[in-house]
C-alpha cells in the first residue's frame, strides 16, 4: 500500500492503471480502437466503487470503432469480475458539455482520474470551465 500523501502518488498510480485491467486493455490495444484524443477512468473504477446513481467509470473523446472497444471493455469486465460503464463523446459533444457544466465532465475535472490515452495536461487543459 502506498501513501496518498507520498509525493509520487499519481505517478505510481498511474503507472499501476496502466498495467492492470481496463487501463492496461485499453493502453496495449489503443491503436487498434480508432481515433481516440482521451480515455479517462474516473474515481469511481479507481476506487472501485459502485453507487445507486452508477457514475461511469470510464470517458472516452473521440470516434472509437464501437465493436473494438466495447470488446476490450468486456475482456477487462471479465478480467475484473463486474460491470464496467463508459461514455463516448466526440470533441465536439466534449466542448458543449463543458459548456453546459456537465456534472460528469466536472466530476473527472475535479476529482482523481487516471489519462489512459492522451495526457494529463492536454486532459485538464480540455476540460478547464
Amino acid at each position: 500500500i502506498i501513501n496518498p500523501d507520498f509525493p509520487y502518488y499519481n505517478e505510481f498510480r498511474s503507472i499501476f492503471i496502466k498495467s492492470n485491467g481496463l487501463g492496461h486493455i485499453l493502453f496495449e490495444n489503443k491503436k487498434d480502437v480508432g481515433e481516440i484524443k482521451f480515455a479517462v477512468l474516473s474515481h469511481t473504477y479507481l476506487n472501485r466503487e459502485t453507487s445507486e446513481q452508477r457514475n461511469p467509470d470510464m470517458l472516452v473523446v473521440g470516434t472509437p470503432n464501437m465493436e473494438k472497444l466495447d470488446e476490450l471493455v468486456r475482456q477487462a469486465e471479465v478480467l475484473e469480475g463486474r460491470q464496467i460503464f463508459y461514455v463516448v463523446m466526440s470533441e465536439r459533444e466534449l466542448d458543449s458539455a463543458k459548456r453546459r457544466k456537465d456534472l460528469l465532465i466536472y466530476s473527472l475535472s475535479v476529482l482523481p482520474r487516471s489519462v489512459v490515452i492522451g495526457t494529463e495536461e492536454q486532459f485538464v487543459e480540455t476540460v478547464a470551465m
